[in-house]
């Protein structure tokens, strides 16, 4: 199979699941709100933000694993790639361990002494941390596992078990509305039993498809791959750290300022934030490999090439949802939602919002991964990231209010795409010129036609459901027809022309 032809393969797959995943989720969220209620979905949203912090390394060694087993396959040399994996495999036991045994102390701390829990759910918060740590533990181990499907490039089996967790999702949130008990214990409980079984798939199947999953203990803990592995998790480790430091510190901000119910608020727009997120992130995950790849091949100039297309490609598979989504926040959410927390719709706005700044450097991070170059973007990003948090305190101080929560995440991500600009032009010579021109440019100005078609529909009729398809459909058609003629060069209408007509 060509490049081209396993790539668009990849993304029609990974595209349709997410698109399927996405409402599956939007309807679960629906039902857990409704069967919890507002405090207790932002209960679940706080402790399942100490987790996130627990295992939040564990997570960047994917990026780290799936890199070198993605260039190692480049290179061509035989066993390598199993040698890299084994090596990964002995870090993803021990360290998920060290991780549980100090994050498990301090989570507790924080759910009894910090978080304003209300008294009578501080023990159920803890069973709930306790129930998710074991299911933190299993998706820890998987990491090696997952990530040689990316570096091989079978994302088509991903996305069909990725479909299979969205519908035992799916009934589980369901099942919350009809079965008796403490309906925060069951969702906890059934959450973790699904990403158990899930986890476990994939752990098998990985095992009986890739060669390179064989197990040798006589690579376990190689002393030089271990180095690099970890070398290159922990510069990523700065970046995600700030990351972390963003996304869950503004979790913990807002449960200090604004109680649970600014949690649930901050959740929700999180949800949406992340589903539509997904949609593009189908793309990048199927070209990412492919770019790294490029690179162990010496082949800089078409990593370069391929990024610029993924970023244009991703750009115009946003626009399509995201500017109806952005206009219409408010009937969606009524829509979605029996019950929408206070402030939820400013805060689901705003986090379009960097969502669409974030996609204008879709793969810049992929290239200076690919090429090893991670270092200062990273630590750049680091700081940057963190300093949100900072941001959105004063902004409170100020009595902005919740949405400063949502106005300081805009402000990072704006700058932190600027850094990334800069930092792939000094590592790579990819130029910001042609960057400007072949992409932001394009983008801002197809931005503001499109809000300002969806805007003045918004206007002119009155919220339906007819309204918001109407919205879809025309910005759809008025999107395919601007990218076309601003975004996307000679060659690759040449490719579309082609590919459409096979």
């Amino acid at each position: 199979m060509s490049v081209t032809k396993r790539i668009t393969l990849n993304t029609v797959a990974i595209y349709s699941r997410s698109i399927l995943s996405a409402g599956l989720t939007l309807f679960s969220s629906r039902w857990v709100l409704e069967a919890l209620g507002v405090s207790d979905f932002g209960l679940f949203s706080l402790v399942g933000s100490i987790i996130m912090a627990i295992i939040f390394f564990n997570a960047i060694m994917s990026t780290s694993a799936s890199r070198h087993f993605s260039f190692s396959i480049g290179k061509e040399i035989e066993n390598e790639t199993n040698k890299w994996f084994n090596t990964a495999l002995s870090i993803h036991i021990i360290i998920p361990l060290i991780l549980i045994i100090l994050g498990y102390p301090i989570g507790i701390y924080l759910i009894e002494n910090i978080f304003k829990v209300p008294l009578e759910k501080v023990g159920n918060s803890i069973l709930i941390f306790q129930i998710s740590l074991i299911a933190a533990y299993i998706s820890m181990i998987s990491v090696p596992f997952v990530a040689m499907y990316i570096a091989k490039q079978r994302f088509v089996e991903l996305a069909v078990i990725g479909f299979i967790q969205s519908v035992l999702i799916f009934f589980a949130a369901y099942s919350l509305l009809i079965l008796p008990g403490d309906k925060l214990i069951l969702h906890a409980t059934l959450t973790a039993s699904i990403q158990i079984t899930i986890f476990s798939i994939q752990i098998w199947r990985a095992k009986v498809s890739f060669p390179e999953c064989r197990i040798q203990f006589s690579e376990w803990f190689n002393k030089q791959r271990s180095f690099e592995l970890i070398s290159f998790a922990f510069w990523n480790l700065i970046g995600n750290f700030g990351h972390l430091v963003r996304s869950q510190g503004l979790v913990f901000v807002t449960n200090m300022f604004f109680g649970t119910k600014g949690n649930a608020a901050f959740g929700i727009s999180h949800q949406l934030s992340n589903q539509t997120s997904s949609l593009t992130n189908s793309l990048s995950s199927s070209i990412t490999p492919e770019i790294i790849r490029n690179e162990g091949m010496g082949n800089r100039v078409n990593a370069i090439k391929l990024a610029f297309q993924a970023t244009k490609l991703g750009i115009y598979l946003i626009l399509i949802l995201t500017i109806p989504l952005l206009i219409e926040t408010s009937y969606v959410l009524n829509l979605w939602l029996t019950s929408v927390p206070e402030h939820s719709v400013i805060l689901c706005q705003l986090m379009i919002v960097v969502f669409l700044l974030e996609k204008t450097t879709m793969s810049h991070m992929a290239l200076l991964q690919a090429a090893n170059k991670i270092a200062k973007p990273q630590l750049s990003l680091g700081i940057i990231f963190s300093l949100t948090i900072v941001v959105a305190i004063i902004m409170i101080k100020m009595n902005i209010g919740i949405e400063s929560i949502g106005w300081s995440v805009v402000i990072s991500m704006g700058i932190s795409r600027v850094f990334l600009v800069y930092w792939t032009k000094i590592f790579l010579d990819v130029s910001v010129l042609i960057w400007l021109k072949e992409i932001l440019l394009p983008y801002v100005i197809i931005v503001f036609v499109l809000l300002g078609i969806s805007f003045s529909l918004s206007i002119i009729t009155h919220p339906s459901f007819g309204r918001f398809v109407s919205n879809i459909f025309i910005n759809f058609i008025i999107t395919t027809i601007l990218c076309w003629v601003m975004m996307f060069s000679k060659a690759e209408k040449s490719f579309i022309k082609k590919w459409i007509q096979k």
